[in-house]
Order: structure tokens, then sequence, then C-alpha cells
């Protein structure tokens, strides 16, 4: 580029001077320089000017095409090392993308295994549902609020290593646990000495009470408080393993704890894991009496009567009234805000 450039300028220097003529050059015999005219050398002038112009131009532009090549070199070298860092990018994204495929294909597995597992839960939860409310169905059954009359008895001691206590109401006195069971000792001998009572126990269930501590003379009076928790009734003996005679016990039962088996109900109602369903089923009376009716009207006829604190089981509920059903199986009507929740 450079050499076709310097050519055009000398072919263009050949012409000018080809070209000069008139009073350009002076004629005679003086060498060529002494012969140019002011104009001639103007004209020289500027020739040379713009060959140097030209020359310095190709060069300059020349070292602006260096620059140039080079740039592009490093832009192109730039652009390979971006290349195979966006290469390198998209293997890595379809690695990725070939994970978070095995991914999604092993969470579809979990989730079909996770809505199986949940199902089978279900299923055992529903059992463990009817199971848990089988029970306090049958707890609630036991849950009776009715008064037991007040038992007594007298009995005779005479050798008998196990004496069953007879009853007022039963063939066997039985005992509630909450019951107070109020006995006096009366030695008919004045050979029995106190320390000869220590032995002396009330038999209830599974639990053994003594009947006298041994100090005093032998008469002896006291109360114990049956414990336990379970709302059956529990049969009563006396053990006498000194078989000791001539000695008679009365027996006086108090019952204190009329609810015999709302405790337990009670209980599980509030520690079973279906609580809040249960005390929507279950619910207890607030009046002092309230009326069970045959309808669902005030004026309806009266079937029974249920105390304070009586636990019904919820049947239907139509406007203020709700139908309910008693331990006792005893069905009816009552108004609804004299029931309030198992608490």
């Amino acid at each position: 580029m450079i050499i076709a450039n310097i050519l055009i300028a000398v072919f263009g220097l050949v012409g000018t001077l080809a070209a000069f003529g008139g009073d350009t050059w002076v004629e005679g015999e003086e060498p060529i320089l002494k012969r140019v005219t002011k104009r001639g050398w103007i004209a020289l002038i500027a020739l040379f000017i713009t060959f140097a112009t030209g020359v310095i131009k190709e060069v300059r532009s020349h070292q602006i095409s260096k620059v140039d090549e080079e740039k592009k070199v490093v832009l192109e070298r730039e652009n390979k090392k971006q290349r195979e860092r966006i290469a390198l990018q998209l293997n890595e994204i379809q690695d990725l993308q070939s994970k978070i495929d095995s991914q999604v294909i092993q969470t579809k597995d979990l989730q079909a295994k996770l809505d199986s597992t949940s199902s089978k839960l279900a299923d055992v939860i529903d059992r463990i549902g009817s199971q848990q409310l089988a029970s306090i169905e049958a707890a609630f059954k036991l849950a009776i609020l009715r008064p037991r009359e007040t038992d007594q008895t007298v009995l005779h001691l005479n050798g008998q290593r196990t004496l069953s206590i007879p009853s007022l109401h039963y063939d066997q006195m039985q005992l509630y646990w909450g019951d107070q069971f109020h006995f006096v000792v009366y030695p008919e001998s004045d050979d029995i000495q106190a320390s000869d009572l220590v032995n002396l126990k009330l038999q209830a269930g599974e639990k053994e009470y003594p009947l006298h501590d041994g100090t005093g003379n032998g008469f002896f009076e006291e109360t114990i408080r049956i414990h336990g928790r379970d709302p059956r009734p529990m049969i009563a003996k006396i053990y006498n393993p000194d078989r000791l005679r001539n000695i008679s016990i009365k027996i006086t039962i108090r019952t204190t704890d009329s609810s015999q088996g709302q405790e337990e109900f009670r209980r599980l109602i509030l520690n079973s894991p279906f609580s809040e369903f249960a005390k929507k089923l279950y619910k207890r009376t607030t009046p002092s009496i309230l009326y069970v009716r045959a309808n669902a009207n005030k004026n309806g006829q009266r079937r029974s009567s249920l105390a304070k604190g009586s636990f019904v089981r919820v049947l239907q509920t139509q406007g203020t009234w709700t139908e309910i059903t008693t331990p006792e199986g005893r069905q009816g009507w009552v108004m609804s805000e004299y029931l309030g929740e198992i608490n």
C-alpha cells in the first residue's frame, strides 16, 4: 500500500516537472537549479510537501492498521476464550439440567412414595381414631352420675381367716374408689388387746387397708378412703390372718364420690388426641336439674332428669334444642344452652 502511494507520488512529480513550462524555467546554460523560477520553487515545494504528507499519512495509516491488527488478534483471542468459557458453561448447564431432571424423577418417585405413605398413615389414623372413639364411648357408658345408697352392716369375727362383707343391696358389699369406709371395732372379750388387732385388714380389689394401729384400747373407730381409678365396683372383704374371735365390726359406707366413672371419662376426653372432636360430641349438663323431653319443645313430655355435671353424647341439633343420649342409654331432647364443654 505504501509502495503504491509512493509510486503515485513519483508519477505525479514527474508529470508536474514535465508540465513545467513558460516562466517556470529560465532558458540558458546555467545549472537547472538556477534556472527554476520562484513559481517553479513554489510548485516543487508544494509537491514535496504533498509527497511528504502522503508518506507520513501512509506511515501513520500503516501504524494504525498494525495497531488495529494487534487489537483484532487480541480481540479474537478474547473471543476464543469467551467462546470456550461459554462452551464450558453450556456443558455445566447441561450437566446441571441432567442432575435437575434426575432430581425431578427422584422427587416424583419420592412424592409417589409419600402419597402412598400418607394414604397408609391416613388409614392408620382412621383405625386409631376409631379405636380411640370406641374407648371413649366405652368409658362414656361408665360415666354415670347417680347417688348410691349408703350401705351398712355388722360383722362378727369368729376365727374366719377371710370374711366377705354382706350388703343391704347386694350379696356382697361393693366399694367404689372415693368411698368412705367408716368402721367401729368392738372387742367382745377383755382378753383381746389392741396389739392383737394390728393385722386386721380390709381388702378392696387389689389393695389392703389396716383396720387398727395397735394403740389405745381394743375399741377403735376410723374412716378409710378407698383409693383407685377403675370405675368398676370392688368386692369388700375382711382379712383376719390371726383368726381372732369375739370381735364385732360395725361398717358404714358413705358415698362421697357418686360419679363412679366420670373422672376417668373426663380425663380420657381431655387427654385424647381427638380431644377437640370429642368435646363437640360429648357435653356436660350445667343446671341443677335438666329435664330430658320426648321432643324439641318446652311442653314436650319429660322422659327423665339429669343432675348437674352429668355427661351426655350429642346426637343432633335442631335450632336451640339438642338430642342427647345418656350413659345408661336414655335418649331425648334438652335445650342446647344447658350443655357445656367438658373441661
